[in-house]
């Protein structure tokens, strides 16, 4: 009786031994496919991010007149009313650009990093290339509630 019950302990640890062998390669088999949904994740974040940037380009290159309002609308000189809704809907589009890159990438990332290079990005560009953005650039902070435009407010609170 007293070796049976010894190679019944003996099958039963090997037995829990073979089953944390598999469980060890299970959790490695699904680290494996999260690693690979996290690179396809990965890019589908940068190709529309790209996409959006192409798209808002596009316009400006495609169509002189947009080209024409959105130049002098950056250096802050003065549109008719129609000019000025174009620029300002140009303006709100070049924003929420920033803003959803921020959002994706923060939400994509579990680490802490810095993607608060967006914001410092837009107050850049406002202060030395687009001065007649800045006034649209204001409104839209006033008027968003969303992470972007909190963290925007923490940093430059005089914006």
């Amino acid at each position: 009786m007293d070796t049976l019950n010894r190679w019944l302990t003996f099958i039963t640890n090997l037995g829990v031994i073979v089953g944390l062998v598999l469980v060890a390669f299970e959790i490695r088999q699904t680290n494996t496919a999260l690693e690979r949904d996290n690179d396809a994740f990965y890019v589908d974040v940068y190709d529309k991010n790209r996409q959006g940037w192409r798209e808002f380009n596009g316009r400006i290159i495609e169509s002189a007149e947009v080209a024409d309002i959105y130049i002098r609308g950056n250096r802050g000189e003065t549109l008719d009313e129609v000019e000025q809704q174009r620029y300002s809907s140009l303006i709100w589009d070049w924003y929420h650009l920033y803003a959803q890159s921020y959002q994706q990438w923060s939400a994509f990332s579990d680490q802490r990093r810095d993607f608060d290079w967006s914001i410092h990005t837009v107050v850049k560009i406002v202060e030395t290339e687009r001065p007649g953005a800045k006034p649209i650039v204001k409104r839209i902070l006033s008027e968003s509630d969303d992470v972007f435009a909190d963290r925007f407010k923490d940093l430059y609170p005089g914006f």
